[in-house]
């Protein structure tokens, strides 16, 4: 109230009064949320330590030692940090909020041969649960999965990360399940789960944008371009965006499949018709594809009508 009341020297005596009660003072959660509140984490920090210090192990222990590794991490003293996230993984080896403060200190440090031990343990402690609180579970088991496929016997523990994830619904999780499948060669099923995602997904956009990352995955393989392809045709044209399109017009022509590579330039052309180099562009490719003899006539005929009308310059 008197901080509210704009009258710092009667806040800095309530202060004072109510620490010097320490380690005896206010109920732990009162104590951190006031101090932060008052800007005195230095403060909090020295009363964590007199509390720590004056408790017999058990959970209120543990509760405190819990909350000085949050504070410290928080003032960036990671060193006093880390020294108390060990104490009190000491006490609880599996206590979810102190492996994931002990995490993100090896994260900011780039330990990464002990990050992957931490995550590996809390996501022991997420195996037959729905959530962990106060962890984004997601997000664990994506950077989790990443750093063990650079192990040379991770895949198989990341495939089963992985897989999880797309069970309950990540789209990250389904995105990279279907990279590492692509990667050790299963094609069919990292298209399949794919396919599957973009048929439940109601953006055509968004799907669209899963569609082309899948094709280019392809194209980094060889004899990538089928499978790329089919992927695209997959998909109206009218949900494609214009990379999307023009790589599925590349596709087509070089498989032959004349037809889809002249609608596909066709609605290119139309996109672009306000930008002159794309539409010549664009004129040229429909005007080298309709000569191909297995354009039907009617169909050459008329998409050369429209380039004349369009250009009637170039006679």
């Amino acid at each position: 109230e008197a901080q509210e009341a704009g009258q710092p020297s009667q806040v800095e005596a309530a202060l004072a009064a109510a620490l010097s009660l320490e380690p005896d003072g206010a109920p732990l959660d009162l104590l951190v949320e006031s101090l932060k509140a008052l800007g005195q984490e230095t403060k909090l920090a020295e009363c964590l330590v007199l509390r720590e210090q004056a408790l017999d192990e058990g959970s209120a222990r543990i509760a405190v030692t819990r909350a000085l590794a949050e504070v410290l991490e928080q003032m960036g003293k990671l060193d006093e940090a880390e020294a108390a996230c060990r104490r009190l993984l000491e006490q609880a080896p599996e206590d979810v909020r102190g492996l994931g403060h002990l995490a993100a200190i090896c994260r900011q440090q780039s330990r990464s041969v002990e990050l992957a031990a931490l995550l590996e343990r809390l996501w022991a402690a997420f195996e037959g649960q729905d959530a962990l609180p106060g962890l984004d579970t997601e997000a664990l088991g994506l950077e989790l999965a990443s750093l063990l496929t650079q192990k040379d016997d991770g895949s198989v523990q990341a495939e089963s990360i992985l897989r999880r994830l797309t069970d309950q619904g990540s789209r990250a999780g389904l995105e990279a399940l279907s990279a590492l499948l692509t990667k050790k060669g299963a094609l069919e099923e990292a298209d399949a789960l794919l396919l599957a995602r973009v048929d439940s997904e109601t953006d055509g956009a968004a799907a669209a944008a899963l569609l082309l990352e899948r094709a280019r995955l392809h194209l980094a393989r060889p004899e990538g371009e089928g499978p790329a392809l089919t992927l695209l045709q997959s998909a109206g044209r009218a949900v494609l965006p214009d990379d999307a399109l023009e790589l599925r017009a590349d596709l087509a022509e070089k498989a032959g499949d004349t037809i889809d590579a002249l609608s596909c330039w066709q609605r290119l052309r139309t996109l672009r018709k306000d930008d002159r180099a794309a539409w010549d562009e664009m004129d040229r490719r429909l005007a080298a594809l309709v000569v191909r003899p297995t354009v039907p006539t009617e169909t050459a005929r008329a998409i050369l009508e429209e380039l004349h009308d369009a250009n009637p310059a170039d006679g």
